[in-house]
């Protein structure tokens, strides 16, 4: 009798032993993501960033202003060249084979209005007049300078670093109209100032 009460005792303990916690594996945090954005050429802008950890053939998500997708060196970092972005907020995020994500970084694509300086007004000979200007924008290769006033209707390109020169032919301008203007578009379709100059 006192064998089986002792047995009996020991199964109870048995089935209820207190439950304990196993220690799980360790695992790796997402790493973390950054995202920067310069405007490099007419609406082109150079994506880049890296991983706080040196994380190689990591997929990177571009979304917002710009869809595309990159992979990350063996640095953990990367640099993208988006052709027909647009002004706004870029996103990006890194994805691993496993379906990790990494936070969602973002970087502003902005621009300034450009402007537009006539330098110079020259009568070169009897009635051709020369203007010649600046603009000042991100990239100005191959913007139009448009001008008004006594030359309404002419236009010419402005250089890669920023000038532009037009030789024309303009009778004796009217009275009251003695004057050259002279403004632009960039290629995010922001207007400049309208710059004017008189002709003496």
């Amino acid at each position: 009798m006192i064998q089986f009460l002792r047995s009996l005792a020991s199964n109870s303990q048995s089935r209820f032993a207190h439950p304990h916690i196993e220690q799980l594996e360790g695992r790796d945090c997402p790493a973390v993501l950054t995202l920067n954005a310069t405007v490099v050429g007419a609406q082109q802008v150079q994506l880049s960033g890296q991983l706080d950890s040196e994380l190689a053939g990591i997929e990177i998500r571009f979304s917002g202003s710009f869809s595309g997708s990159t992979y990350t060196d063996s640095s953990g970092m990367f640099s993208y060249l988006a052709d027909g972005a647009t002004l706004g907020t870029v996103y990006a995020v890194g994805v691993d084979q496993e379906i990790e994500f990494t936070n969602i970084a973002d970087a502003g694509i902005v621009s300034n209005p450009p402007m537009v300086w006539i330098d110079e007004v020259l009568n070169t000979d009897s009635d051709f007049w020369t203007f010649n200007g600046r603009v000042s924008d991100e990239y100005t290769a191959g913007m139009v300078v448009v001008f008004g006033g006594a030359a309404e209707g002419l236009s010419t390109t402005v250089n890669e670093y920023g000038y532009f020169s037009l030789t024309c032919l303009i009778y004796p301008p009217l009275p009251g109209n003695e004057f050259v203007t002279g403004m632009t578009t960039d290629w995010w379709g922001l207007e400049s100032n309208l710059e004017m100059r008189y002709m003496m």
